[in-house]
């Protein structure tokens, strides 16, 4: 098991990291086309990612088909799952990219002694592809996805399990994530803190239950510093 001392920093993926809309979107669509069902727009993708892929069929198909989520049948979005993610997991990088200065603050917050981790709603295999593919891997001590645990984000399990498996110390620990799954995983896990990206994806009013609103990725290195510091 690796093990550190350092001040860890614990990253969402999709709107947090990487801007994976695109593909997410054409994922969709392809999905959609499969069963005849009328085309999304990123706009509404956008609106629905973060709890996971099961969860984002439900609301795509919901939307498309124009029904409550509640109606639709459990084989059907078994099966729907399948052919999104049949489609999504090689296309998964086709049109993803970094955010701005992604590459450059993860270096920054490297020499500065943070250890990182990822711990996202994706699918773990997805999520270590796209690192892997984007050039920051190397990064990260550890990577969780939503199939990696029991639970998943909110639940603080999740979090805490993608600590564990570095020995990281819960008090020396902050999230940073574009959603309310991120900040309330951190508020039940009891860290030091969370960071709500203002540039991922989440409404504006989710940012409230953050510890600090960065408003690009170049200000966590100077925020996280700071939760620390006020911790203290």
């Amino acid at each position: 098991m690796l093990h550190t001392t350092a001040p860890l920093m614990v990253f969402d993926l999709d709107g947090t990291l990487i801007d994976s809309l695109p593909d997410l979107t054409v994922a969709a669509n392809h999905m959609l086309e499969s069963y005849n069902l009328p085309p999304l727009s990123d706009t509404q993708i956008r609106a629905m990612i973060g709890d996971g892929v099961k969860v984002l069929i439900r609301k795509i198909l919901s939307t498309a088909k124009s029904v409550s989520e509640e109606e639709l049948p459990t084989p059907l979005i078994e099966e729907a799952t399948r052919r999104y993610m049949a489609y999504y997991t090689p296309h998964s990088t086709d049109l993803t990219h970094l955010f701005p200065h992604t590459h450059s603050t993860l270096q920054n917050l490297a020499e500065k002694g943070w250890a990182m981790a990822v711990c996202t709603n994706k699918p773990v295999k997805a999520a270590e592809t796209i690192l892997q593919h984007l050039g920051i891997n190397s990064f990260f001590s550890t990577v969780s996805g939503g199939d990696s645990f029991p639970h998943m984000k909110p639940h603080p399990e999740h979090l805490l399990g993608t600590i564990q498996k570095i020995s990281g110390d819960i008090r020396k620990t902050i999230m940073v994530g574009d959603h309310y799954n991120d900040l309330f995983a951190a508020r039940d896990a009891k860290i030091a803190g969370s960071i709500f990206a203002q540039w991922g994806y989440g409404r504006k009013e989710m940012e409230k239950e953050a510890t600090l609103v960065a408003q690009t990725i170049t200000d966590l290195p100077t925020y996280g510093q700071k939760i620390l510091e006020q911790r203290d």
